[in-house]
């Protein structure tokens, strides 16, 4: 049943509104009427008889904490002056058995406006960190020597695996783009080169199977960068066992149709 609003209803929400949310506006009605209207009709009602809050979006939760208590936050202010961002986050983590993300203390700092002070100049009177040791620290002192192996050098034939979760092998093959004298190689290109040629400028290697460790010659098979493109796009790697030479064969259609278009 639709309800009907009286004058003094009117009045009542045109008064509350400017002070509390909607959520907030709809308990105290109710409670002042012994109602039961809902968020949704009350929400109707303000709209249909134009009443506006007259607030500002997000004035009324403006100062507000809704991440930390006062007590952290307090905390928060005071301890910025001497932590770094990351400090204070593991600080604040393990004094408030939290798991709060850089990110959100952040957010906190930035939203109230929260200086550590810090500027990272040197203030008057101020020694650096060195002060006294000329003559006994000697620049580079702490760099490598000559003949010295950076702790990470791994000789050739070394694997790893890269981001994407593929194997790469070290090479004695210069790096196009940081001219080294090594560099790392995908394990599956290079299995694929040693059994059936080098790989057509343009082309990708893909695993049958979608396993990223099977390197069996049988396993790798050869695409065009355009036909890899709509593999991924047909989410060939999880598709089923029958329906992948389906896949393959629409990706190929699709990739020789293309060329032809270009060429006419």
């Amino acid at each position: 049943m639709r309800f009907t609003y009286s004058q003094q209803h009117i009045e009542f929400l045109r008064k509350t509104y400017r002070k509390m949310g909607k959520a907030d506006t709809t308990a105290a009605f109710n409670a002042e009427f012994g109602l039961s209207l809902t968020l949704s009709q009350i929400s109707a009602a303000l709209k249909n008889h134009k009443i506006t809050c007259g607030r500002k979006k997000g004035e009324l939760l403006k100062g507000q904490l809704r991440v930390h208590t006062q007590a952290q936050f307090e905390w928060i202010k005071k301890e910025y002056r001497q932590k770094s961002l990351a400090e204070l986050t593991a600080a604040y983590n393990e004094k408030f058995n939290a798991t709060k993300t850089q990110k959100q203390i952040r957010s906190t700092l930035r939203n109230h406006r929260i200086n550590s002070g810090r500027t990272g100049q040197f203030v008057k009177n101020q020694q650096p960190w060195n002060t006294g040791t000329k003559g006994v620290m000697k620049p580079n002192s702490g760099n490598f020597k000559k003949g010295q192996r950076a702790h990470n050098w791994r000789p050739l034939g070394s694997e790893r695996i890269n981001a994407e979760g593929y194997t790469e092998v070290k090479v004695a093959e210069a790096d196009p783009h940081t001219g080294a004298p090594t560099r790392f190689k995908l394990k599956h290109q290079l299995v694929y080169e040693k059994h059936f040629g080098l790989i057509p400028k343009g082309h990708n290697v893909r695993f049958k199977d979608g396993d990223r460790t099977n390197w069996d010659p049988s396993n790798l098979e050869l695409f065009s960068r355009a036909e890899h493109a709509m593999l991924n796009k047909m989410q060939y790697t999880t598709a089923p066992q029958e329906i992948k030479p389906t896949l393959k064969l629409i990706a190929k259609l699709h990739h020789a149709g293309n060329q032809r278009l270009k060429v006419a």
